[in-house]
């Protein structure tokens, strides 16, 4: 990430939502070395230099990085909710939608500007026998399964699944 927004595979590459994730998962991580949870302002200032400067660098990046999962946002080609690309003019799906909500849950900028419509897409895409599948109309299958499950618990919408099925 240049400050513009998500991070790419590699430089010059352009930002990719599944990159994102595992930069901001990874960063996550350093930010934490030698934290025991405590919240404590002592126990920050005893962490390694880097794991302080990585906590400073993922609270500088919050508000370019919500602008740009915002952008990633597809309303006008999809019929049922709002779906979320992995990049963008890239492919809409769960897998994108799981990537993007979790950046935004773990650095707290998880708003309604970025979800509002992601569970009717989201739930769309189960299919008859209780899986889901990519996208609406998809065949289920056990990632994309993980994917809407875990981001319609993170946006306390699990309910709305049918988990008869």
């Amino acid at each position: 990430s240049r400050g513009g927004g998500g991070f790419g595979g590699g430089i010059s590459q352009m930002p990719h939502a599944a990159t994102t994730y595992a930069a901001v998962l990874s960063l996550c991580i350093l930010a934490t070395i030698g934290n025991n949870d405590n919240n404590d302002k002592e126990e920050h200032q005893q962490q390694p230099a880097f794991a302080r400067e990585t906590r400073q660098y993922l609270q500088d990046i919050r508000q370019p990085l919500l602008t740009w999962l915002i952008s990633l946002r597809e309303e006008e080609h999809t019929q049922s909710g709002v779906a979320i690309r992995m990049h963008h003019d890239g492919e809409t799906d769960v897998r994108a939608s799981y990537c993007v909500v979790t950046v935004a849950k773990l650095l707290g900028i998880l708003n309604t500007q970025l979800t509002n419509g992601l569970s009717d897409y989201i739930v769309c895409c189960q299919t008859y026998e209780g899986g889901f599948g990519g996208e609406p109309g998809s065949e289920a299958h056990g990632g994309y399964t993980f994917c809407a499950t875990a981001c319609l618990f993170l946006l306390g919408s699990l309910h709305m699944a049918d988990t008869d099925a």
